[in-house]
């Protein structure tokens, strides 16, 4: 399920659907939809070619298209009918919105920060971010910023108009979890393990796969498992061998009594 399985949020004239999956790179999913609305154009979410003009009679919002333009964001062109027909683009899929890196983290448990190899260069800036790193800083506001009250933290606002509808994302730089990419985490958990932040907690932790425990994944179960094995059979013999000195020294005293006895 999700952070926020469902919410809707009346806003002005439209809806707006909240949903979230917490994964490596979180992203905010927020879709608006236009299909019963007469306003598309607010602040933040402009029109493409176009302005947002307010009719005075009804106050409502609207775009106001340039020439050869059309649509409720002005983003459809008008075909030049005069031009013989041409053969559509192909549809090609587009690449994904998210950083794609391998992450190395450090073998010691002192350097608390992920190191990143190969990176693809964010869309955006043109620059890998690395929330972990020293030298990262924070994405102008007006990167991560949707629109008024609603801002990503340590990640970028993404919007897609799609249709009747506006597609926007909360897409969270390397290490950050959260709704609106809120909660950094740069725990150094080796190779075992990844950082990670529980629902309803704030604090870090590191999330050891199967056969790794302690703090920083470093412990291996089975040997763990193994020692605490060896240690509890050495105990008992240890047990048994003093009980067997005890019972060996109370037969010597019995005999060297008995010699004392006859002598």
């Amino acid at each position: 399920m999700t952070f926020f399985s469902r919410i809707f949020w009346h806003y002005s004239l439209f809806y707006v659907i909240f949903s979230s999956v917490v994964t490596d790179s979180t992203a905010t999913d927020i879709r608006i939809d236009f299909s019963n609305v007469d306003s598309p154009c607010m602040r933040g979410l402009n029109c493409f070619h176009g302005k947002c003009h307010t009719e005075i009679a009804n106050s409502k919002n609207r775009c106001v298209c340039e020439a050869v333009w059309q649509g409720p964001f002005c983003n459809i062109k008008i075909p030049n009918l005069d031009q013989p027909p041409t053969d559509l683009p192909k549809v090609v899929e587009e690449p994904s919105i998210f950083d794609i890196a391998k992450i190395k983290s450090s073998d010691g448990e002192e350097n608390k920060l992920y190191k990143r190899e190969d990176s693809v260069k964010s869309s955006n800036t043109g620059k890998p971010l690395n929330s972990c790193s020293k030298n990262y800083k924070l994405r102008p506001l007006s990167d991560r910023q949707c629109f008024p009250n609603f801002v990503c933290q340590y990640g970028e606002c993404r919007k897609k108009r799609i249709e009747n509808y506006i597609h926007l994302e909360c897409v969270c730089d390397l290490g950050v979890y959260g709704l609106f990419c809120q909660h950094r985490c740069c725990l150094d958990c080796g190779n075992n393990g990844i950082c990670a932040i529980g629902n309803g907690e704030t604090e870090p932790f590191c999330k050891c796969r199967e056969g790794f425990v302690g703090w920083r994944c470093n412990i291996q179960k089975n040997l763990t498992e193994h020692n605490t094995r060896t240690e509890s059979l050495l105990r008992r013999m240890s047990s048994h061998i003093q009980s067997n000195s005890s019972m060996s020294n109370e037969r010597q005293e019995l005999h060297t009594t008995e010699i004392d006895y006859f002598t």
